[in-house]
């Protein structure tokens, strides 16, 4: 659909191919509705249902109600995306990350999966780490506790995550995008199985998402894989 600078959009299921928005609109996603939007050329923001998003200018953002992620980086991409993310209790800031920050009526819940974010102004901010989930509420103490980049959490974000292009990429690449988008490490049970990752190629693919990729990779090579709770276990198939 065409977009008018600085009008309401409501975001439903059938609105998944919109690519393009511009500055001051106002994004409302339904309540099942979650969309995944390319920040600038290598960032990737992606919303949960029953999210309302301004897109302030081509740094920041406006979360005023619901849910966000944002990851800074493709990993086919060398340079990450900056994003400022405001919301009615402070700015959130980046440091090359994925994160993910929900707004309520009470405060504001930041969980960082890679990287570190800050909340607040320069004068008075507070800093979260990887795997640690911050709840801000204004009238107390922020409020830590852990969080795995495997926990339920992240699931919707994986679930939208949008396709890529894989052709000419190695087994290897696509392994580790994989991962970044699941949460997972990567393991190699054996030195055969990393050379075969950097060599094998999946020619003819085309563009595929994540979980589809993780299908296509022992029907297309010689690797097979267990995944654990936190780990992609790779190794040479019997022969």
């Amino acid at each position: 659909g065409s977009m008018i600078n600085g009008r309401p959009i409501d975001v439903d299921a059938s609105h998944a191919t919109i690519t393009r928005f511009q500055r001051g609109d106002v994004l409302n996603t339904g309540k099942d509705a979650a969309i995944a939007v390319d920040w600038r050329s290598n960032g990737s923001l992606r919303m949960n249902g029953s999210t309302t998003l301004t897109l302030l200018d081509g740094e920041r953002v406006a979360l005023t109600s619901g849910q966000i992620y944002y990851d800074s980086q493709s990993l086919f991409e060398s340079d990450a995306a900056s994003i400022v993310v405001e919301t009615p209790f402070g700015p959130i800031q980046h440091m090359g990350t994925q994160f993910l920050t929900n707004v309520d009526d009470a405060g504001v819940t930041i969980s960082v999966r890679e990287g570190r974010v800050t909340f607040g102004d320069s004068a008075n901010n507070f800093v979260i780490n990887t795997g640690e989930s911050a709840y801000i509420d204004p009238s107390k103490s922020p409020v830590v506790t852990e969080i795995s980049s495997t926990d339920d959490a992240w699931a919707w974000v994986t679930g939208i995550a949008p396709a890529r292009d894989v052709d000419g990429r190695s087994t290897r690449e696509i392994i580790d995008w994989v991962a970044r988008e699941t949460g997972h490490s990567v393991e190699y049970l054996d030195d055969q199985a990393a050379v075969f990752a950097d060599r094998d190629q999946l020619p003819g693919i085309g563009e595929v998402e994540p979980l589809q990729a993780l299908t296509i990779i022992p029907v297309a090579t010689e690797l097979e894989f267990d995944i654990d709770r936190d780990a992609i276990r790779i190794k040479l198939k019997d022969r």
